[in-house]
């Protein structure tokens, strides 16, 4: 649960064209590449071409340095090749671009844990919910990360949150029962695994 790191199906290009919008841009002074070409780009996500989106991309990059689409797809890949630090940078260039979306942030967010910089990973998911309280992804990865930094009752905080905001995300009463069951709550985990199990019937 990573904005738009649901990437590109329809929620992610309608994220990207509210954010070209939002700046009051249009595509091509907006500096991403024709939506065909993010298409391609998101079809070899989707096959786990990682490394070639972002050889792809480092090529697209010399053409629209500051396309905040290819970018953000580069992120992503570079997170699944394990390269964090890279991630990292790649998305605070998409955050620095948009600087009123939370999605961005929350990315980042994601690439800071995964780098280990949990305060600065903490700052992201605070100012993405700032600007975006009902972003569930957010509230779920800042609950991931109090729940690492052994903050028990801030992390159920944060599930509970995430959970109000999307009922039908197994993953989010997944790690909320997890986190109960660690406190010493077993029939509020219980009830949190079955709607885990009711959220995701398969």
């Amino acid at each position: 649960m990573n904005g738009p790191d649901a990437i590109p199906g329809p929620e992610y290009v309608a994220w990207a064209k509210a954010q070209t919008q939002a700046l009051g841009l249009s595509a091509e002074r907006a500096q991403n590449p024709p939506a065909e070409r993010i298409a391609q780009l998101a079809s070899m996500f989707h096959e786990g071409q990682y490394l070639a989106v972002t050889e792809r991309i480092r090529r697209e990059l010399v053409t629209y340095p500051a396309s905040f689409q290819l970018l953000n797809i580069a992120g992503m890949a570079l997170r699944k090749l394990g390269q964090f630090s890279k991630a990292t940078d790649a998305f605070q260039k998409v955050a620095a671009l948009l600087p009123g979306s939370a999605a961005p942030l929350n990315s980042l967010g994601v690439a800071f844990q995964e780098e280990g910089i949990l305060r600065a990973a903490a700052r992201c998911f605070e100012r993405a919910i700032e600007l975006e309280p009902d972003l569930a992804g957010a509230h779920y990865n800042l609950g991931n990360l109090r729940r690492d930094q052994g903050a028990p009752e801030e992390a159920l905080a944060a599930y509970r949150r995430a959970a109000s905001l999307a009922p039908k995300n197994a993953e989010v009463f997944n790690n909320m029962a997890n986190m109960l069951q660690d406190m010493g709550q077993p029939e509020e985990a219980v009830a949190s695994y079955e709607q885990a199990v009711a959220a995701c019937p398969d």
